[in-house]
C-alpha cells in the first residue's frame, strides 16, 4: 500500500512539474508528439534539450530506440498537454557576449497564443571563463493577434516600453501590463487580456 501511496504521489509531482516554469522535457522522455513538414502527427514520447546545439529526440515507446529528429523536418511538437513548441520562421538575432545567434529555424515555446500571443526563445551555452558555468537566457517574444511579426522585447525597461508603445498606440494599460518586471504577472495579465471580450 506504501509503494502505490509513494507512486502516486510521484505522477501527482510528475504532472504538476509541467506546469511550471523549469524544462522538465529536457531530462525525461514525456508522452507527445511532433508534426512534420507534411502536416503528419506523430506520436509517441519526446525529450528536448534546449541550447546553442538544441536536439529533439524521440521514441515510438518507451522501449523503442531513441531517434534524433532534425529541426529541418519538424514544424512543432507538443510534450505533455500544455508544452508547446513551433519553430521560428524569422531571422530574429540574440545578442550574447560578442555573438549574435539567430532564432531562426530554432524552436520556441508558446505560452499564450491569442489577441496577443507569448513565445520564449532559450538559449543555453556554457560560459568558459573564469570557470565554466552554464548561462541561460530567455528572450521574451510577442505578437498581436492578426500579424505574422514576433517582436523581442528588451529586457531594458526603457527600450521595452518604447517597443510595447509602438505595438499597441493608445492603449496604456496594455502597455502597463506588459511592462512588468515579472514574468508571471506578464503572463498573468496576456491571460487576462486575451479571456477579456472586447
Amino acid at each position: 500500500m506504501k509503494i502505490s501511496k509513494i507512486k502516486l504521489l510521484f505522477v501527482i509531482i510528475s504532472v504538476l512539474s509541467l506546469n511550471c516554469y523549469g524544462q522538465d522535457y529536457e531530462d525525461i522522455f514525456l508522452r507527445g508528439y511532433y508534426v512534420n513538414n507534411n502536416g503528419e502527427k506523430v506520436e509517441g514520447f519526446i525529450k528536448y534539450k534546449q541550447g546553442t546545439n538544441s536536439r529533439l529526440v524521440y521514441k515510438k515507446t518507451l522501449d523503442s530506440r531513441n531517434k534524433k529528429l532534425d529541426k529541418s523536418e519538424v514544424k512543432e511538437f507538443f510534450i505533455g498537454s500544455n508544452i508547446h513548441f513551433i519553430k521560428c520562421t524569422q531571422d530574429i538575432k540574440v545578442r550574447v557576449q560578442l555573438w549574435n545567434i539567430s532564432m531562426e529555424s530554432d524552436f520556441i515555446r508558446i505560452f499564450e497564443d491569442g489577441k496577443i500571443s507569448l513565445y520564449i526563445h532559450y538559449i543555453k551555452f556554457t560560459n568558459p571563463q573564469p570557470t565554466p558555468y552554464p548561462v541561460i537566457i530567455e528572450t521574451i517574444l510577442i505578437k498581436k493577434q492578426g500579424s505574422e511579426v514576433l517582436e523581442p522585447l528588451s529586457d531594458n525597461r526603457d527600450k521595452k516600453r518604447r517597443k510595447l508603445e509602438e505595438l499597441f498606440p493608445g492603449e496604456p494599460n496594455v502597455v502597463e501590463g506588459l511592462s512588468q518586471d515579472n514574468w508571471e504577472d506578464v503572463l498573468s495579465f496576456v491571460r487576462a487580456y486575451n479571456k477579456a471580450k472586447v
